[in-house]
């Protein structure tokens, strides 16, 4: 497995973009899709980067020092429906650092999806308090994220303002920026 110290090779890949994003503090939230590459997997196990804490853990957080909230793509994709059970995705996700567990319920519809995603979160924080310490941690990161923009209004509307300029008195979502 090669290391993934200096980031070369992702870099080269394209992360380049993301990296200087990150570094400018631009990013809320990252998704995470199921990609897989045998050179950067866990312990050279085949596993999706949505479920990898090398990727999630490792790269994203601790190399590029993303803060902010990791959600996931669809959790019911082919990639992984095909080769993780529930318990398994839901489990893996979480350890690996992902915030936003997203399931669209569309592979085949089961009205009792989130009470079975929500059972399976509860057992196993029950059993291994390092998970309940996970999931604290993503409800965490959620709340930062929703927590009211540290822009000022004036500040926001000059920004958007500068992005559209020929919108004048653009109003701005008070749901977003603070008033």
């Amino acid at each position: 497995m090669k290391a993934l110290s200096t980031l070369p090779a992702l870099e080269a890949g394209g992360t380049r973009p993301l990296s200087r994003a990150l570094a400018k503090g631009d990013v809320d939230f990252v998704m995470v899709g199921h990609l897989y590459h045998a050179d950067y997997s866990d312990a050279g196990a085949q596993v999706p980067a949505s479920l990898s804490p090398q990727w999630i853990t490792g790269v994203l957080r601790d190399q590029l020092n993303f803060d902010g909230v990791v959600i996931s793509d669809d959790l019911e994709m082919g990639a992984i429906r095909q080769h993780f059970d529930l318990k398994q995705t839901v489990t893996m996700a979480v350890r690996a650092g992902m915030d936003v567990l997203l399931f669209s319920n569309t592979a085949k519809y089961r009205p009792g999806l989130a009470d079975e995603i929500r059972a399976i979160l509860v057992a196993e924080a029950e059993a291994d308090p390092a998970f309940a310490a996970r999931i604290e941690q993503s409800y965490q990161q959620n709340r930062r994220a929703q927590s009211p923009h540290p822009l000022t209004r004036t500040a926001a509307k000059t920004r958007i303002h500068g992005a559209f300029p020929n919108q004048n008195g653009l109003s701005v979502s008070s749901g977003a920026i603070p008033r």
